[in-house]
């Protein structure tokens, strides 16, 4: 098979498979904790400002902001110190060649990845790219990763932040670029507009989570739990043949055992059923908490008759002596729980990943 053929079999094999299984790959990231301290520190008071003001082409004149940026991209690992390594352009150049985008950056600012239409899916690409070849921001040849690390935070819900160790593996299984940024970028963002369109309700449902900060981050939040699930051990299989499919077979999909098959098409799936937990397995938190809101407040409450139920995550959190809040918030707030327990979320409020957290659940009747 020519290697591109090759390549293109792979990325439809594993943007299949992050559509079909989209909720266990973020639960891999979340359970993975990569980043701390200033990484997402940075990144946070970035967006935070942005939201701040009147638009992202007005971010370009605003001093902080720009500020915030630059210390988000040192802390995401694109300035070393020392004579080797990664590098940033000065600050001065760094800023001056984001203003001289402030036209394109303008047309941009109201489109977003999740509502382009297929018609706007092209001319969007070439706008990208061109802000993407023209902005400065490291000081090495390659656009690719760090000016789309830089223009994710002027669009955050419009433009990934691709990097090697995860996005390019992920689509490539290598992390060299060898000048290829353009044709790299305009085969990879199509595939986000993919996995975006196919998983919009679960993208929105992490959103102000975590690191979850936007609906391009979430996606590339699975992607790195893909990575770390899928390419950094041995592929694991189990469940894959409970899940049942509507529609035509697009591809087969192989993870694994070569022997055992399972079909993946990127549409409609059944609900997932109660986890399996199979002999000497050790049951994740995560399934560990939906089964014990499952057992202790949905169960009960539909024996009851109840229509709804909220549920607080500081009592849940206290009733399984966790000591891990911001975990239980992520499964309250989640899609799994809802397809297990046979819920849907109508409100959540509360100091954000605290223990004042509630959340709303309508009670469906079981079918």
């Amino acid at each position: 098979m020519r290697r591109k053929e090759t390549t293109i079999n792979r990325i439809i094999e594993r943007v299949n498979a992050i559509c079909l299984f989209f909720d266990s790959y973020i639960e891999e990231f979340n359970k993975a904790n990569l980043f701390s301290g200033p990484s997402p520190y940075f990144h946070f008071r970035a967006l935070d400002k942005l939201k701040s003001l009147k638009s992202p082409s007005a971010a370009v004149n605003d001093e902080l902001f720009l500020e915030y940026l630059y210390a988000t991209l040192t802390a995401w690992g694109l300035h070393r110190m020392g004579p080797r390594g990664a590098k940033l352009v000065e600050f001065d150049v760094f800023v001056r060649s984001l203003k001289n985008q402030k036209d394109k950056i303008e047309i941009l600012e109201k489109r977003s990845l999740l509502n382009l239409s297929d018609v706007d899916l092209s001319s969007t690409i070439d706008i990208l790219w061109d802000v993407l070849a023209n902005i400065e921001v490291s000081a090495s040849k390659t656009k690719l990763v760090a000016n789309s690390k830089a223009l994710h935070h002027f669009l955050p819900d419009l433009i990934p932040p691709i990097d090697r160790q995860y996005t390019l593996r992920f689509f490539y299984d290598h992390k060299t670029i060898n000048g290829r940024d353009e044709q790299l970028f305009r085969e990879i963002y199509p595939q986000f507009h993919k996995i975006g369109l196919k998983c919009k309700d679960q993208i929105r449902s992490y959103l102000g989570y975590g690191f979850h900060t936007s609906d391009t981050k979430v996606i590339d939040n699975a992607i790195v739990g893909f990575v770390l699930k899928k390419l950094k051990k041995v592929a694991d299989i189990q469940n894959l043949e409970k899940r049942k499919l509507s529609g035509p077979i697009e591809k087969m999909v192989y993870y694994g055992d070569q022997n055992k098959t399972f079909s993946v098409h990127d549409e409609e799936i059944l609900p997932i059923q109660k986890p399996k937990v199979f002999k000497g397995e050790k049951m994740s938190q995560a399934d560990e908490i939906r089964e014990f809101v499952l057992k202790n407040y949905i169960e009960p409450a539909r024996r009851e008759g109840k229509s709804q139920i909220t549920i607080r995550a500081g009592d849940v959190d206290r009733e399984m002596r966790l000591g891990r809040v911001p975990n239980v918030n992520q499964v309250l707030g989640g899609m799994i729980i809802e397809r297990l327990c046979g819920v849907r979320l109508l409100s959540k409020e509360g100091t954000h990943q605290s223990t004042t957290m509630t959340y709303t659940y309508e009670i469906l009747p079981k079918t």
